[in-house]
């Protein structure tokens, strides 16, 4: 973010529904005329986040918790699990992409091929540990811990 770049945190239901977070960075990519631009970062979250053959983003992390060592489903009795609610009293849903512009400004859809909106409301991430085949928040070991994020982009725990 410090290049003046947006950034892009893709969330899905990665493998065995237990949640995969991507980030990536936006770049202006080889559409013409700029193509001897094309790794120089761009503030727009209008680019191709689907295709990698534009170049109009490079991958910097990719975190699947169901192939994780040591919270895989197929590693542990009891996985770790990330489902999102994108507002209070709303269904878990996923994908969502939020977009964070070097202006300050979040921006987010929920499918992949959607027109970003400014985000409003406060996704609730609810991560938990789950019994079994069964990611729901009624399958739950433990806690359920509650990651925020405000439209100002900064996460915080709930306890």
């Amino acid at each position: 973010m410090g290049h003046g770049s947006a950034v892009l945190v893709r969330f899905t239901a990665g493998t065995a529904s237990q949640a995969s977070y991507e980030t990536r960075e936006a770049m202006i990519g080889n559409a013409a005329p700029l193509a001897q631009c094309q790794a120089l970062p761009t503030s727009s979250c209008n680019v191709d986040w689907n295709n990698p053959a534009n170049n109009q983003f490079r991958t910097i992390e990719t975190w699947d918790l169901g192939t994780d060592d040591g919270i895989a489903q197929s590693q542990v009795g009891y996985p770790v699990v990330a489902h999102l609610y994108p507002a209070v009293s709303s269904s878990p849903t996923a994908p969502m992409d939020l977009c964070f512009k070097p202006t300050g400004h979040t921006m987010v859809r929920f499918a992949t091929n959607a027109a970003f909106v400014p985000l409003t409301s406060v996704p609730d991430f609810h991560v938990f540990r789950s019994v079994g085949t069964t990611e729901s928040d009624s399958a739950q070991v433990g806690l359920v811990r509650h990651v925020l994020l405000p439209p100002l982009g900064a996460a915080r725990l709930q306890l």
